[in-house]
């Protein structure tokens, strides 16, 4: 009995050793240099605990307004079911967050005050994590959200990578939202932790602010401050600055420290140069907050204790010496000057310099003004009086001048005299009158000017304006142009005025092109001089004018008082038509002023010149004044409208919906007289008249500025039409039967369908009598898009760019049309993202898109890869085209950040010469890029390129891309090496398209495309998926002799193709290959499955899917372990995820340093059957021993 106690009690502790050994591996294993925070109450700040190393003493300096900014929203935390993760939705997971430049060096400048970045350089936020224990579950996310000073050019997504298994993945979209997701790993191990980086810039919306960018981020424990010096823009490092305060006072601003440098011992030096005095009470210091565009903003008054304030070695200037060993900011000095001489323009220069920098200085120049010593103006002019009001402002500079030379010399024209009483001196630029007892005038003449000098009793010191009138002697017959001229001290200033004549003045009022007369105007007397005798001469130098005698009207310049005739006046002819002109007598004295009034017809027919297209009005007057005879003349001219000038015009406008012309032809506008009218159109470019589109109307003159309208349209039996032939050269012909003396307005459309269509479409029409050619009118339409054959536009959407090319906007008629196209290479084009679509063309030529046309039957497509690997596309339509299209599609970039990427293409088709056929676009990408840390499993994709006749034989040079079925990474580019081989590492779960862009030197592409999935059959093959790829050898063509390219050539007995596949994407008929596998392109794959053994190969026939990629078939898995695979470092996809690639271990570096970036090895998977087994053998035991018992009592 003792024994079987034994046994039972030996079992039991061998279960709870086993217990108890595994609880204790699980506390004994920490994360790897995972640091511990201590506990922190709620929004405490813990950025002293994110970097290692000491705090400096000296904290940066926040003024009140950069106040700490709000940090960013709390995190959050979503369960996938509600469990004790709710718990946890209040706590980041979030354990500090480290900034770095691309070199690794700490950019946070609370840590590294020196540091300073460019706003271009890159930024990489490096964000430690850790999970609580016993809360994530499988699904759960945790959410937050990037500072919002960064910019994010492209989404991320991103494993979360280590050793010993998968914790999930990120993503980062382009506003900066972060979304952990955990997977299982999390329920099963314990210390779960891991960093995950972002590598992006600062946005461009901080450079409207402060270099200094104060960046606040909720973590784990309370909110991490960080701080980065931006560099400002370029610019010097002092500036100096002054502006006059009055005439009396400048007011300086020295900048100093503007590229916020580390300047030692930092000595500012401002001397006061000569003609100024330093107020030295007027010295200040300020902080200067400096932005990132390099504007300044004024802070707060910097403490007396931080510097010095001492005068130069001068003694006029001073010196400004800064007390911390180093100074980094900015700072303002501002003072004034008192000025202390009659100079008006003052220089001052400032030095800035240290111990350990190169000495600077900054001058400015600052001009006072204190106004001018003299100048003059003319006030006014009455031309009734002839009277001129002149003003001379003396001295506004407020110079102090003595009495002697404080004299003022003005001269005027001999013709002009000064008007007695007139001259009035004024204090300053007000109306107060200095006493006549302070000044002494004297009128001077002599043989060339009259005038006066001024001369101030005694000194002067302050300003005056001095005013006065001058008055013709004499009466002004004729305009005359007078000059005044004042001088003082040596300085001298003049100006001039004109001044009218009053005897007579001519003009004319706005013309009616409907009655085809024009009102004249004569103004005699208006300076109201005694005039006998008068008589006034009007006449036409270039005819084309007729008085309308009834129209003459003379009458006093106020409408008061009207002449009449014959008691007045009298009215003689020069010719009996009054198409000479006309004479009018006056038949008494006239003393006032008055106004002659009168219209005239116009015809160009009456002209001279017929060349002139002005009319041309002259009148002279002679007079008896004071027994003197005068005389006197004015002239007026009038250019009349277009419409008059040319007869008529012709103008047009195109509707870019139905491509017709609608020409206007207006016509006979002066209403000639024509016996055998007929309007001559000759049709170009290739321009059809429209049938039935011909009308003619009647045209109506409003009587404005070429005004007219259609009227009535005329029966067809009033005119002859002769539609345009290729036997008349395409000339339409409209002959009006009868005698016209009348305008018309005619109007025709021409199509220009099935034409190419050029830019400009030219025509011109002609009025004809009989043989002689009237009027002559050109004109030209304007087609929207006109000889625009391609024109390209892009955008970047994330890791792609969307391009669109508008192809024939201009609608021309064009067979054989296609386009070539050529990307950058560094783009990879996605061929199912390619769409083309017709379009609705309204009338003035705008284009939008309308169906999507169907490939294959409207168009044809071709992607091609030369042996470089640079791709191209051909897109051809299958029949012509006389309409627009709008082609977009997508290519991947493949590009560093900040690089080019750019786009050629070219319109090809028949007849076309050189219109703008080809096209170009330029982008410049940016990009960001992620990593993860803290669990993953990837795999690997090994490629073996072959013959497809000789398997054994390898070919390099073959270009391949890979990418994510979804397209949501940017793709993996690599070229077979010499073992015709390429291996793609680092790969998600996921289902891929293997792509193949160049084949190797003489081969041929078979299938370009092939579907690969990478799952967790790769563990079967020490995570390497293995697929070969087969080339087909090209067979050079015997060229013979060239067939006949309208006759297809008999392409003979087509050879076995396998699966009879005609596209990429048609569905594929499956087979049992045989075992084992060959290398093949497009046959039926061996599809590996976790629960079946190594070497034997589930056969898998997946139902035929449309648009459906086939998989490539598997290599059979080695039995044996597999040799070293030599990995090629591959490049890192431009814009796409950033994998951190980790060396081997080395077991023997015992100064190695653990990886910091993986996650523990926490022993089994779980303890599970540990508990099961040994509660097994308790209820064993237990049910024996109860046996036993109950057997020995039956025995008794």
């Amino acid at each position: 009995m003792r024994k079987k106690w034994n046994v039972m009690i030996i079992a039991l502790l061998l279960i709870l050793q086993s217990f108890f050994g595994i609880t204790q591996a699980y506390a004994q294993i920490p994360a790897p240099d995972q640091p511990e925070i201590a506990g922190t109450e709620a929004g405490q700040t813990v950025t002293n605990d994110v970097y290692d190393i000491v705090v400096p003493e000296t904290e940066p300096v926040i003024e009140p307004e950069q106040q700490m900014p709000p940090s960013l929203p709390a995190p959050v935390v979503q369960a996938a079911v509600a469990t004790n993760s709710e718990k946890a939705a209040q706590a980041s997971i979030l354990t500090k967050l480290t900034l770095t430049d691309a070199t690794g060096q700490v950019i946070d400048a609370v840590y590294n005050p020196d540091s300073r970045l460019d706003i271009d350089d890159a930024v990489h936020l490096i964000y430690d994590w850790e999970l609580p224990n016993n809360t994530y579950k499988a699904g759960d996310t945790f959410t937050f959200q990037l500072p919002e000073q960064f910019e994010i050019y492209t989404d991320i997504s991103s494993p979360l990578v280590t050793t010993d298994g998968n914790v999930g993945h990120f993503t980062v979209d382009r506003q900066g939202k972060v979304v952990m997701t955990f997977n299982d790993y999390v329920e099963s191990h314990s210390n779960v932790s891991g960093k995950l980086e972002v590598k992006t810039e600062f946005s461009k919306q901080i450079e409207k602010g402060s270099t200094e960018v104060i960046i606040a981020i909720p973590i784990k424990g309370g909110v991490q401050t960080a701080v980065v010096n931006i560099k400002p823009a370029a610019g010097s490092s002092l500036d100096k600055q002054g502006k006059a305060n009055g005439t009396r006072q400048i007011d300086w601003t020295i900048d100093v420290n503007k590229q916020l440098d580390t300047v030692q011992h930092a000595v500012v030096t401002d001397p006061t140069p000569q003609g100024l005095e330093l107020v030295r009470d007027s010295i200040r210091l300020y902080h200067l907050q400096i932005n990132v565009d390099g504007s300044t903003l004024l802070r707060d008054p910097v403490d007396k204790d931080k510097y010095t304030l001492e005068a130069d070695s001068a003694g006029t200037g001073f010196i400004i010496r800064f007390k911390d060993e180093n100074i980094r900011s900015a700072y303002r000095i501002q003072y004034s000057t008192n000025i202390t001489s009659e100079e008006s323009r003052f220089s001052n220069t400032a030095t800035f310099s240290g111990s350990n920098t190169k000495e600077a200085s900054a001058t400015a120049t600052v001009t006072v003004q204190r106004g001018e010593f003299l100048s003059k103006k003319v006030e006014q002019y009455d031309p009734v009086t002839q009277t001129v009001s002149w003003a001379i402002k003396y001295n506004f500079g407020e110079k102090k001048i003595p009495a002697g030379k404080a004299v003022l010399a003005d001269r005027f024209n001999k013709s002009q005299q000064l008007v007695a009483g007139s001259l009035k001196v004024y204090k300053g630029a007000t109306s107060e009158e200095l006493s006549s007892s302070e000044y002494t005038v004297s009128l001077v003449s002599n043989g060339t000017a009259n005038g006066f000098d001024l001369r101030f009793n005694s000194d002067v010191e302050t300003a005056y304006t001095i005013r006065y009138q001058t008055k013709a002697v004499d009466r002004v017959l004729k305009n005359e142009r007078i000059t005044n001229t004042v001088t003082s001290d040596g300085v001298t200033k003049d100006t001039t005025t004109e001044l009218k004549s009053g005897v007579i003045v001519k003009g004319f009022k706005e013309p009616n092109y409907n009655t085809k007369t024009i009102p004249w105007v004569i103004a005699i007397n208006t300076d109201k001089y005694t005039m006998n005798q008068v008589v006034i001469n009007d006449t036409f130098p270039n005819g084309g004018l007729a008085l309308l005698p009834d129209t003459l009207k003379i009458q006093s310049a106020d409408g008061k008082s009207t002449l009449t005739s014959p008691a007045d006046y009298e009215l003689i002819p020069l010719s009996q038509d009054y198409k000479q002109g006309f004479t009018i007598r006056f038949h008494k004295t006239i003393q006032d002023a008055y106004t002659i009034s009168y219209s005239t017809t116009f015809n160009n027919e009456w002209k001279k010149d017929t060349s002139k297209p002005e009319f041309w009005n002259k009148a002279s007057i002679s007079w008896v004044q004071n027994g003197t005879p005068y005389s006197a003349e004015a002239e007026a001219r009038l250019w009349p409208d277009n419409l008059t000038q040319q007869n008529g015009a012709k103008q047009g406008s195109y509707n870019a919906t139905s491509k017709h012309i609608t020409w206007d032809i207006l016509t006979n506008y002066n209403r000639k007289t024509l016996n055998q009218a007929e309007i001559k159109d000759t049709l170009q470019q290739g321009q059809k008249l429209v049938p039935g589109s011909v009308k003619v109307y009647d045209m109506t003159l409003l009587g404005w500025w070429n005004g007219v309208e259609k009227g009535a349209e005329l029966s067809a039996d009033q005119y002859t039409l002769v539609l345009p032939t290729a036997d008349n050269g395409n000339e339409l012909r409209i002959r009006f039967n009868e005698q016209i003396n009348t305008p018309y307005w005619i109007t025709f459309q021409t199509t220009l369908e099935g034409e190419i269509i050029d830019k400009e479409i030219n025509n011109k029409a002609l009025l004809m009598d009989g043989k002689n050619m009237i009027s002559e009118w050109a004109a030209k339409v304007t087609v929207p898009h006109g000889g625009e054959y391609v024109t390209k536009a892009g955008s970047q959407n994330g890791n792609k760019i969307d391009w669109q090319i508008r192809i024939n906007e201009g609608q021309s008629y064009v067979s054989n049309a296609k386009i070539v196209d050529t990307p950058s290479s560094n783009q990879i084009l996605i061929e199912d993202s390619f769409h083309l679509y017709s379009t609705r063309v309204s009338a003035n030529g705008e284009a939008a898109k309308d169906t999507e046309l169907v490939k294959d039957q409207d168009y044809k497509l071709k992607i091609a890869t030369n042996d470089q690997g640079q791709q191209s596309f051909e897109l051809g339509f299958t029949q012509a085209i006389s309409s627009g299209y709008i082609l977009e599609y997508q290519s991947f970039i493949q590009a560093d950040d900040k690089a080019k990427v750019s786009n050629s293409v070219y319109f090809e088709g028949d007849r076309l010469t050189t219109e703008l056929r080809e096209t170009s676009k330029e982008i410049i990408v940016r990009t960001s890029s992620g990593s993860g840390s803290g669990g993953g499993i990837t795999g690997s994709l090994e490629v073996t390129k072959v013959d497809q006749d000789h398997p054994d034989k390898v070919l390099p040079g073959a270009r391949f891309a890979l990418y994510d079925k979804n397209q949501k990474r940017a793709p993996l580019i690599q070229t077979t090496n010499a073992d015709g081989k390429i291996l793609f590492n680092s790969l998600l779960y996921d289902e891929y398209i293997l792509e193949e862009l160049a084949a190797p030197t003489g081969y041929k592409i078979i299938a370009s495309k092939t579907a690969v999935k990478i799952d967790a059959t790769v563990k079967q093959s020490s995570g390497i998926k293995q697929i070969v790829v087969t080339n087909e050898k090209e067979t050079p063509v015997d060229p013979g002799k060239p067939t006949d390219p309208e006759t297809p050539t008999n392409p003979g007995t087509p050879t076995n193709p396998g699966s009879g596949k005609k596209h990429d994407k048609d569905p594929e008929p499956t087979e049992t290959p045989n075992v084992p596998v060959k290398p093949v392109t497009n046959e039926p794959q061996i599809v590996e499955d976790e629960d079946v053994p190594l070497g034997v190969p589930e056969i898998e026939q997946p139902p035929a899917e449309p648009d459906a990629l086939p998989e490539s078939p598997e290599m059979d898995p080695p039995q044996k372990s597999s040799p070293p695979v030599e990995i090629e470092d591959e490049p890192i996809p431009k814009g796409g995820i950033k994998f951190p690639v980790e060396d081997p271990e080395d077991p023997s570096d015992s100064g190695r340093t653990p990886q910091v970036n993986k996650l523990p090895q926490t022993g089994e998977n779980s303890p599970a059957p540990f508990y099961l087994s040994g509660m097994s053998f308790i209820l064993l035991g237990a049910y024996l021993k109860y046996r036993r018992m109950h057997k020995n009592k039956r025995m008794k």
